[in-house]
């Protein structure tokens, strides 16, 4: 929220629809290569007339990042940022990286999704369960979950932009380690939240069953956990 902005940041208005449709065409362009000058300067006018004069100024000291994305053509996609690559401390976002990070690992062979882990994933999500997060993440593992968001295709951490999303603390517990570049134990940037829903958009991604799983995950809520089976 904007009342503690100088701890957090925002993504605004991403044009993302989570739906089971797929297309064709694989090579969708990357969004670091999508920015459009017009956009931005749209995006700049809007800041300068919905933010006061206080909030504006912690956009120009980087204490706010914000990324828009508007993919409604898909192979065409409209980037515009402030500070999009500022790593800032996140609170609970970065649980959608423990997220990520439990499926990769269950691709993998290394984690076995069972029914309990799948309730604590719902309310970690759901509910911002800070103690399902906890318990997720130590079934994942930090390491583990670090060197996810390091890997290609995700590189949601990327020491050559700046960071992104981190998860070094337990929730409520045991810390593991700041990230390297920020010394954030929470963190996220703006472009690399708008990354991972573009992930979860409904291009090639969609066919992977990661991507699948993970966007199931924030649609409208079920009558129960079992609707999340795979």
């Amino acid at each position: 929220m904007l009342t503690r902005v100088t701890r957090c940041f925002v993504v605004i208005a991403m044009t993302l629809w989570f739906v089971s449709g797929c297309t064709e065409q694989t090579d969708y362009p990357l969004l670091r290569e999508s920015l459009d000058p017009e956009f931005k300067a749209m995006l700049k006018e809007r800041v300068r007339a919905e933010f006061k004069d206080t909030r504006q100024q912690l956009v120009k000291e980087g204490k706010v990042g914000i990324v828009i994305v508007d993919i409604s053509d898909p192979y065409h996609p409209r980037v515009a940022e402030e500070n999009g690559d500022v790593m800032l401390y996140a609170a609970s976002l970065p649980k959608i990286a423990i997220l990520l990070g439990a499926y990769v690992a269950a691709e993998r062979g290394d984690l076995v999704i069972d029914e309990e882990l799948r309730a604590s994933m719902t309310r970690m999500i759901r509910n911002s369960s800070n103690k399902d997060a906890t318990a997720v993440l130590q079934r994942v593992g930090f390491e583990r979950l670090a060197e996810i968001l390091q890997s290609d295709p995700y590189r949601l951490y990327d020491l050559e932009h700046g960071g992104g999303l981190w998860v070094g603390r337990e929730y409520g517990g045991e810390l593991w380690q700041a990230d390297p570049v920020n010394k954030i134990t929470h963190g996220a940037s703006a472009m690399q939240v708008a990354r991972f829903y573009y992930l979860l958009a409904p291009t090639d991604w969609c066919r992977h069953s990661i991507q699948q799983r993970c966007s199931r995950y924030f649609r409208s809520r079920p009558s129960s956990t079992n609707s999340l089976k795979d």
